[in-house]
């Protein structure tokens, strides 16, 4: 029998700051969604398309205190979705869209990047203890959840060393997966105009490179294609770069090489590699602007900086 596992995806309360709670579910990414249905004891809840390969958030009762086996219909060879029962989740902001305040369990954080660390007041001694040591921090103090007993949220968390190997894991399943290796390098793009394709952005926008690295490394971006770099930076600690506003539309690869500081030499291959997409204005067309995520009050939805009425039988109404 094939599963997914549940993640878990935070939207705060526009006005209250109040965090929610949702589950979201990553498919496998040529699996048809359309009459998708997860069965929990309130009923049949239909799966849709967010982004990707992910689902819409939807709700779970007991999302995060119980484990779970949750039956799923017209999902082509999957027949569950498991809940997990965790100490603790990892969450970051969209890498898509970074300014909408959503916050779920995309990927792993990557060094130098916050994340919330939302957990049991029982990975409160472990935490403490690598902030003592000066390899971890947060914002601020520990925030209850309200209505979620036991639960806490470390806010703005990062990883500032990498040397661990002196700290006793008291809760070694968080220990194990806050712990950077030795090669972490984080790479992140930001800023820019992105374009209508994941990784793309317009020409004359490209987006800046927010990096941090463990040691010494050299970046360099190049076509895809091949060809010389159309720029080579040295990279020490926490920087961010930024890329030519007149980069040609192509598809780019941005590598980074890792410096042996004891021979002096740096790696033939590249440790880390990310694509990026320089995209023509002439190719934009007109796409849909609703994105399904929003809060409802008083009958109407409030999605970014538009509002439309919700109405009885589920359809969309124009404000009046």
């Amino acid at each position: 029998m094939r599963r997914l596992r549940c993640g878990l995806y935070r939207l705060a309360h526009p006005f209250t700051g109040k965090p929610e709670y949702r589950a979201i579910i990553k498919t496998p990414s040529n699996l048809a969604i359309a009459d998708a249905r997860v069965v929990t004891e309130t009923g049949c809840q239909p799966l849709q398309k967010l982004k990707g390969p992910w689902t819409k958030p939807f709700d779970i009762p007991g999302l995060l205190t119980q484990a779970q086996r949750l039956t799923v219909t017209g999902l082509a060879g999957i027949e569950e979705i498991v809940v997990p029962n965790r100490s603790h989740w990892l969450l970051i902001h969209d890498p898509d869209d970074p300014l909408n305040g959503a916050y779920a369990t995309w990927r792993a954080p990557e060094l130098g990047e916050n994340f919330i660390l939302l957990g049991r007041s029982s990975c409160r001694e472990q935490l403490d203890l690598l902030k003592a040591e000066g390899v971890f921090d947060w914002k601020d103090q520990p925030t209850p959840i309200p209505g979620k007993e036991d639960w806490l949220e470390w806010r703005d968390c990062k990883v500032l060393s990498p040397s661990w190997g002196h700290i006793n894991p008291v809760n070694p399943e968080l220990f194990d997966e806050l712990q950077p290796s030795r090669l972490a390098i984080g790479i992140r793009f930001f800023g820019g105009l992105p374009g209508p394709e994941r990784g793309s952005w317009m020409q004359g926008y490209p987006p800046s490179v927010r990096a941090a690295v463990f040691g010494r490394c050299r970046m360099e971006i190049r076509p895809a294609s091949g060809g010389e770099p159309v720029m080579s930076k040295a990279l020490i600690g926490e920087q961010e770069c930024t890329l030519p506003n007149d980069l040609p539309v192509c598809d780019y690869l941005l590598e980074v090489f890792l410096d042996d500081e004891q021979q002096g030499t740096e790696s033939v291959s590249p440790v880390r590699v990310r694509s990026l997409h320089i995209t023509d204005w002439e190719g934009l067309s007109l796409g849909p602007g609703d994105s399904g995520i929003g809060t409802t009050i008083a009958g109407h939805t409030i999605q970014g900086a538009k509002i439309h009425r919700a109405d009885r039988d589920g359809s969309k109404g124009a404000l009046q």
